[in-house]
């Protein structure tokens, strides 16, 4: 991990999923394009019931900074929490 990110509890992080591992493990690249020094890659664990494939854009948030560990954030839930969301009657 970059060792210079102070990162804080409830901190948002936008990552790419770019190497499924087996049925629950994955890689994901965070903090900027893989030709970027401030990348980082990361092996998660995904718990959600949610298929992900490579390249797909998901959300987290910063749950515990040490150990550090992320909560996947549903789209909907994050446009709520800011407060954007799109309602179609």
């Amino acid at each position: 991990m970059n060792r210079s990110r102070e990162w804080r509890r409830g901190d948002p992080v936008t990552a790419v999923v770019i190497e499924i591992l087996d049925a629950t493990d994955l890689i994901i690249r965070f903090g900027g394009r893989s030709d970027e020094p401030d990348s980082q890659l990361i092996r998660v664990s995904n718990q959600t019931r949610r298929e992900l494939q490579i390249g797909d854009e998901i959300h987290l948030r910063v749950e515990q900074v040490s150990p550090l560990r992320f909560r996947y954030v549903e789209k909907s839930v994050e446009q709520r929490r800011q407060g954007r969301l799109d309602v179609s009657i």
